[in-house]
């Protein structure tokens, strides 16, 4: 079992045994440096809502170092860090793999320059699409067609924790301003894996800030 413990100042990550016993006492933490990382841990990091298929233990770093860091407790090494910042603090929230090699990133933040290329998937408030092999992105499913904002500011998607459910993955978006001060209604998302395509919106009147499924 991991256990993260944070004051989001500084991060320690402990592994315990399945009796609850203690395992290992610090294997990462905000003082950890290269070799074993190229980004060190900032004090906002969690763990995904599903195990990685392969055994890994992989840490989301949200804001504002935007890294998805991948450790292998057998080695006890960190074997493959990925950045999903894409030019902006895109805070991450969740990860869920659809194999061994693809997985989905959820992007709370939203990007207020982004460029006009395609391909430098800078926009936020989406899903990106990862390569587990290569740690590279594939592409990304922009969310924001699918809120609905109330009133002004306009509310952006802000996407939060998956949940996998009838063949599709389930996406809460939390539809909040940009200064969380008002909120569009509570939307549900699910995304057909196989095409990354939104295939089903629900909204849970007269729910708000859906964001943990």
């Amino acid at each position: 079992l991991a256990s993260v413990q944070s004051d989001y100042q500084t991060t320690t990550v402990s592994l315990l045994k399945d009796d609850g016993s203690l395992c290992a006492d610090s294997i990462l933490n905000s003082g950890s440096t290269a070799p074993q990382l190229l980004t060190a841990l900032s004090g906002d990091v969690v763990l995904p809502s599903v195990v990685s298929p392969g055994g890994d233990l992989v840490l989301i770093d949200r804001y504002p170092n935007a890294v998805i860091t991948v450790f292998d407790p057998q080695i006890a090494q960190v074997t493959m860090q990925m950045s999903v910042a894409t030019g902006f603090a895109s805070n991450p929230q969740d990860i869920f793999f659809i194999s061994d090699t693809k997985a989905y990133v959820s992007r709370a933040e939203t990007n207020a320059a982004p460029s006009e290329e395609p391909n430098d998937f800078d926009e936020g408030g989406d899903v990106l699409v990862l390569d587990m092999s290569t740690g590279r992105i594939v592409s990304r499913i922009d969310l924001q067609p699918y809120v609905t904002g109330e009133g002004e500011p306009s509310t952006i998607a802000r996407p939060s924790q998956f949940a996998h459910a009838g063949g599709l993955v389930w996406l809460g978006l939390s539809n909040l301003s940009r200064d969380f001060q008002s909120a569009g209604p509570g939307t549900i998302v699910g995304i057909e894996p196989n095409t990354d395509v939104v295939d089903a919106v629900m909204r849970p009147e007269p729910f708000v800030n859906c964001n943990q499924l």
